[in-house]
């Protein structure tokens, strides 16, 4: 999966501004795949975790405001914030999330 992770990223720099989203939750999801497939809470999976986490926050910023794939951006960013708080130890109070997906509007 590396050499898949790299591609994407690779294809992520290709581009700029708005042009950027699709590339984006592409490597995003691959991330995310790499995680869950690896197992949360497991020595060594938390920086695909803790990469994806800006790569989807970018990835919202780039979406039109309402559409469906922004709601579906914001929600996986949700849930990666949850695993780190769940499956690795992150502090009960944690500091405020630099995030385009949580600010209101």
């Amino acid at each position: 999966m590396p050499k898949d992770l790299d591609a994407l990223r690779a294809e992520v720099a290709r581009h700029r501004g708005p042009a950027r989203a699709r590339p984006l939750v592409a490597l995003g999801q691959a991330l995310v795949m790499e995680y869950w497939w690896l197992g949360p809470g497991k020595p060594g999976v938390e920086p695909y975790l803790v990469e994806a986490l800006p790569v989807y926050d970018e990835a919202y910023g780039h979406l039109e405001a309402g559409s469906f794939m922004r709601g579906q951006v914001a929600g996986q960013h949700g849930l990666l914030l949850a695993a780190q708080h769940l499956a690795h130890q992150s502090p009960t109070r944690t500091p405020p999330v630099p995030s385009r997906c949580w600010r209101r509007r």
